[in-house]
């Protein structure tokens, strides 16, 4: 496993209470036994640990991504001490790639100050207007959270102007309408949008209005934003990602692909652990003993439920091996497989959205290449009704 950065959780608590989070709403109450906030020592400590494993590997640079709980609730100056620790100890052998997922509510200008003197990249969860974003995303008294969000977001905008575009994350629902939010986010100007499925499994699968209801949404929004011809338009992550690998791209992240999946969460006790979509599978479940005061990063990677991920869309479930599109979903992410009667050994409870969203972008984006260009690339249409049924889903 060759790590190319680590989640680091510098805070376990959230001054918001979304009620899809994998943190503290799907069954895992680990974090009720982790400190608050993850100490100086173990900041010192785990930048060390980062080094090491750098120059051991030849690696010039490092992805820091800073994570919670909501990570601005570390006090700014502690804030600080974690990027100025991470950059004195790294720099000059060592390039830290600095970013932050925040739900942008405490962004102000002294938080503006700070991300920029330290090159941090920022991106903002918000899962559109105010209906939507309030289906899931209110705070501990049941308010709304949708305006300091979005104060948060159009305050960094203006702050940062061309010089750094703010990200926003999002949840999808089959409930909103896809067109108007994709409308929605564009209107803000929002360059980079990324959207996730909420998690799920088969022992807590998605609630459905019918069996196509996250395709169809996913399909809608395809179609509105590939065709939109303006340049501004936002680059949708996982839309980008099916579209590269269909042309043979394949770069890989934890929703698609056949790239090995190499990050690690720190956890703000120093715990080393996989990736914390894997809470949604039970309380405890990231759990195995490894933390950065008693093991090095290289030596982490060896736990099993770590190689496990960092594996998951190269060793497949027996029921993908041979599906003809296995290479471009890479059997989901892993938590959406997860059965406790049989663990992983299952295809994405999302299998059948994954199958016709793919197919649905395939045969779009070939449609516009020649015959001779789909020949010399081996790129054939999927006929989505033969594949459904091959697999079984029909």
């Amino acid at each position: 496993m060759n790590l190319d950065g680590l989640v680091i959780k510098v805070a376990s608590r959230c001054n918001i209470n979304c009620s899809y989070c994998y943190m503290y709403n799907l069954g895992d109450l680990s974090f009720q036994f982790q400190p608050k906030f993850l100490a100086k020592r173990h900041i010192s400590l785990l930048a060390r640990r980062i080094r090491t494993y750098c120059l051991a590997e030849d690696k010039k640079y490092f992805e820091v991504i800073i994570h919670g709980g909501e990570p601005l609730l570390m006090s700014i100056g502690d804030f600080e001490y974690f990027l100025e620790e991470m950059s004195n100890v790294l720099k000059p052998d060592i390039i830290p790639i600095f970013s932050v997922q925040t739900n942008g509510i405490l962004l102000n200008q002294r938080w503006f100050d700070l991300l920029e003197r330290h090159s941090v990249s920022l991106s903002v969860s918000l899962d559109g207007p105010e209906l939507i974003n309030d289906l899931h995303r209110l705070d501990h008294r049941g308010k709304s959270t949708y305006q300091g969000t979005l104060n948060g977001i159009s305050s960094a905008m203006e702050f940062f102007g061309p010089r750094k575009e703010v990200g926003v994350l999002a949840v999808m629902t089959p409930k909103s309408d896809p067109i108007g939010l994709y409308r929605f986010f564009k209107d803000l100007k929002v360059r980079n949008l990324d959207f996730l499925f909420p998690h799920h499994n088969y022992d807590h699968p998605p609630a459905r209005e019918h069996a196509d209801s996250y395709s169809d949404w996913w399909i809608e929004l395809f179609n509105e934003w590939y065709f939109d011809e303006d340049s501004d338009k936002p680059n949708i992550r996982f839309l980008t990602q099916i579209i590269v690998t269909v042309l043979g791209c394949n770069v890989g992240f934890d929703m698609l692909g056949n790239h090995t999946s190499n990050y690690l969460i720190i956890e703000t006790d120093g715990s080393i652990e996989t990736v914390d979509g894997l809470k949604s599978c039970g309380d405890g479940f990231t759990k195995e003993g490894i933390h950065i005061e008693t093991h090095e990063l290289v030596d982490a990677i060896q736990a099993p439920l770590i190689q496990l991920y960092h594996e998951s869309h190269v060793k497949l479930p027996d029921a993908c091996q041979k599906c003809p599109i296995s290479e471009i979903c890479g059997g989901g992410f892993l938590a959406h497989r997860y059965a406790a009667k049989n663990g992983f050994n299952n295809p994405s409870v999302y299998c059948r959205d994954l199958v016709k969203i793919i197919a649905r972008v395939q045969n779009t984006v070939i449609g516009g290449l020649s015959m001779s260009t789909r020949t010399a690339a081996g790129i054939e249409a999927i006929d989505v009704g033969e594949l459904l049924a091959d697999i079984g889903w029909d």
